[in-house]
């Protein structure tokens, strides 16, 4: 059998606190904890790691409960439900931004409890599943001796893997959201559009060329490369693969030439 949920309950009023404490019991979770103001939610939030948090908008004290819950997903992304009497739409329009996995307006009953606090718990599980996958995929294409870098439908950057980082200089973090004529154009005197233009084609096979690269301390690198689309199984497009060679080391980089990463 699973271990009950652990719920932590950020409330500044006792008697609602415990109300909400005796329901979530009643439905099988476990509360790991009762705390009255923001700051104290983040404190027992980092020492707890409940899997869920609820959390009281109004609360008093230096900070609100919107405040905290930033805090608390910045640093551990625990899903979060907001529970508050508070309905204007400037403070939902706050509250939104800081990515809860549900409201539940006071007074609530049992049913519609259960309900938000299943979902916002499938719905945690579902997203840690997707980051591990996706730390499993960046570290996959890390192991890759091939510079490889990945755009989107309106060919922004959205992935440079370790390779591609050590050929053009800029990070991840740097190079994600870039479009990509930023860092590659179509040399002279090649069949390819330049960069931008490749928003609305589908490129089924790739197609192999030339390429200028602008690295981060804005030299300009040639270099070869292929590129094509990437496709759903119904074809559609859901963006680019760009694969680069350089045909000249960049001097100066500030990392280290590409090698080939074992993986374990």
């Amino acid at each position: 059998m699973e271990p009950a949920a652990r719920v932590l309950i950020v409330e500044d009023e006792i008697i609602v606190a415990k109300d909400l404490e005796l329901m979530l019991r009643g439905l099988g979770y476990a509360v790991c904890g009762i705390v009255r103001t923001g700051e104290e939610g983040v404190q027992r939030a980092s020492q707890e790691l409940p899997d869920l948090v609820m959390m009281d908008i109004g609360l008093k004290g230096e900070i609100d409960g919107i405040e905290a819950a930033r805090r608390i997903r910045e640093a551990h992304d625990i899903p979060l439900v907001y529970f508050t009497a508070i309905t204007d739409g400037s403070t939902f329009a706050r509250a939104k931004e800081t990515d809860p996995y549900g409201f539940i307006c006071k007074p609530f009953e049992e049913k519609d409890l259960r309900s938000i606090v299943e979902l916002a718990l499938h719905h945690g599980r579902r997203h840690r599943q997707l980051r591990a996958t996706l730390k499993l995929m960046g570290a996959a294409l890390d192991c890759l001796e091939e510079a490889l870098l990945v755009a989107d439908l309106q060919v922004r950057v959205v992935c440079v893997n370790a390779a591609a980082q050590t050929l053009t200089g800029w990070t991840g973090d740097q190079a994600v959201g870039m479009p990509l004529g930023a860092l590659l154009m179509s040399a002279p005197g090649q069949p390819l559009p330049a960069v931008e233009a490749l928003r609305g084609q589908i490129l089924r096979e790739a197609t192999i060329c030339a390429f200028t690269l602008h690295t981060r301390d804005q030299r300009q690198v040639p270099v070869e490369g292929a590129i094509r689309s990437l496709l759903d199984s119904t074809h559609a497009p859901l963006g680019f693969a760009v694969r680069l060679h350089a045909k000249e080391v960049p001097v100066g980089s500030p990392q280290t030439p590409a090698k080939a990463t074992v993986c374990a």
